[in-house]
């Protein structure tokens, strides 16, 4: 809780235990939060790092609607046919072909060893196709709905309330800070402050860590995070 000392120096009652939840200057941070980031209660222009009320609702992938249907091989050369399952249009192109927004840019071949029941063992085509958009890559597997790709993340600002649909690079202003994403896993968002060169990593358990730019950010969970629930439901087109 908070010292003593600190609520005689801000005027709170030091025999009153609710006070640490209670916003003085009514910024939306609790005494508590000020005494921990080391601001002024009575200040509402003193505050501690917006990101510490960031929120991480939901992690899922960008979607993607083509799939690796087959692979065929001319000389040197490899055609590959993709679907889109939006609405089962067949595509046919090469490497360096622009299909939508997205480019192929590599194809690796290979193949495991899986048992049938029919056969035995067999080998089965596990080969990859590396599509680019705008730097982001999305791996296929043909003859598979396997993808794996570019992470969104739905991050909600909970002063205001307002939800925040973010992508790798994508650039956040809460109150006067500007936040900029710089990785997204299944499980936390990392924003750098890039005027004070500071990273802050938010995670779907609630809790938020932060360390400078070159360094890894504490294991310790702070003390101002919270638990909060996922959704399965959200669009994040």
């Amino acid at each position: 809780g908070m010292p003593d000392w600190w609520e005689v120096l801000h005027g709170f009652n030091q025999r009153d235990p609710d006070d640490a939840h209670q916003d003085k200057d009514n910024d939306g941070f609790t005494n508590l939060e000020e005494f921990l980031a080391d601001t002024n209660p009575s200040d509402p222009s003193s505050y501690p790092p917006p990101v510490s009320k960031f929120k991480l609702i939901q992690v899922k992938p960008r979607p993607v609607y083509f799939r690796l249907k087959s692979v065929n091989k001319f000389g040197e050369k490899y055609k590959f046919t993709l679907k889109d399952i939006r609405d089962g249009r067949d595509y046919y192109c090469e490497i360096g072909d622009a299909i939508g927004e997205h480019k192929i840019v590599a194809y690796e071949e290979k193949y495991e060893w899986v048992e049938d029941p029919r056969v035995g063992k067999r080998r089965k085509d596990i080969s990859t196709l590396k599509l680019d958009r705008d730097g982001r890559i999305t791996i296929l597997t043909v003859s598979s709905d396997r993808v794996q790709g570019e992470l969104l993340a739905e991050l909600v600002f909970t002063i205001r309330d307002t939800n925040h649909k973010v992508s790798v690079d994508t650039e956040i202003q809460l109150l006067d800070n500007i936040y900029k994403v710089i990785d997204i896993t299944m499980d936390s968002v990392i924003l750098l402050d890039e005027s004070l060169n500071k990273k802050t990593t938010v995670r779907t358990s609630g809790a938020i860590s932060t360390a400078f730019e070159d360094t890894e950010p504490s294991e310790t969970e702070s003390e101002l995070s919270t638990e909060t629930g996922t959704t399965s439901d959200l669009n994040l087109e």
